[in-house]
Order: structure tokens, then C-alpha cells, then sequence
């Protein structure tokens, strides 16, 4: 049974959502023509991004300079090293990257039919 696929850029989680929304009235789906289709695209559950130690360093930095520029002295290089430090200590980018947001994005194309959705109907 199809799962988690896109018709443009609707979202359907599987083949009851698609009917459902597509054919509300029963018998909507015997009256399409026989060799009716329609193109899908399947998709796969990933994060939405993922980060290394590096790039949030890099964020976070910029970050709490621009936040607190007033508190930093003018020569502020053992206070980045410190924070650096802070923050390579403190901060599990694994932990992070775990904890991103999943979220299902377009793969691969495939192919429904008035077959494929007589089969889910008659399940």
C-alpha cells in the first residue's frame, strides 16, 4: 500500500487520506475511466536539517555578539576563547541533531491507479 507521498504540493499520509479527499461520494472511484492514473511522488521521513560542531560554533558566536555587544571588551579574544570552550563543553550537537524535527520531504516517483485504489477499497 502507498504511503507518505505528494500529489504537487499536497501531502497525503496514505491511500485512505487521498480518497477521502479526493473522492468524498461512494462510487466516485468505480465511475474513473479504467486505465485512469495519476503520478505521485513518494517521500521519506528526514530531519529537517542536521548541524556539526563548527557551523553552531560559528552561529552561536556571531550570535552572542551581536546580543550582548555592549558587555564585550574591545579586545575580546580570550572572552571567544572562553566561550569557545563554553560551548564545546556544553553543547551536544549529537544530542541536537537527534532531537531535529522530522519531516517527510519528495523522493522518488510512482503511479497510482484506479486499480491500486480499488485494491485499498476492497481490503
Amino acid at each position: 500500500m502507498m504511503k507518505h507521498f505528494f500529489i504537487e504540493d499536497r501531502f497525503y499520509s496514505d491511500l485512505d487520506d487521498y480518497i477521502n479527499d479526493c473522492f468524498p461520494e461512494d462510487g466516485d472511484v468505480e465511475a474513473l475511466e479504467d486505465d485512469w492514473s495519476i503520478r505521485v511522488q513518494e517521500s521519506k521521513l528526514e530531519p529537517m536539517f542536521q548541524t556539526n560542531r563548527a557551523d553552531t560554533h560559528d552561529v552561536l558566536i556571531s550570535f552572542f555578539y551581536d546580543k550582548y555587544d555592549t558587555r564585550f571588551p574591545e579586545d575580546s579574544e580570550s572572552q571567544e576563547e572562553d566561550l569557545s570552550r563554553a560551548l564545546k563543553a556544553s553543547f551536544d550537537v549529537t544530542l541536537f541533531n537527534s532531537l531535529v524535527p522530522k519531516l517527510y520531504y519528495p523522493t522518488t516517483f510512482a503511479t497510482i491507479t484506479k486499480q491500486d485504489l480499488l485494491d485499498y477499497l476492497n481490503e
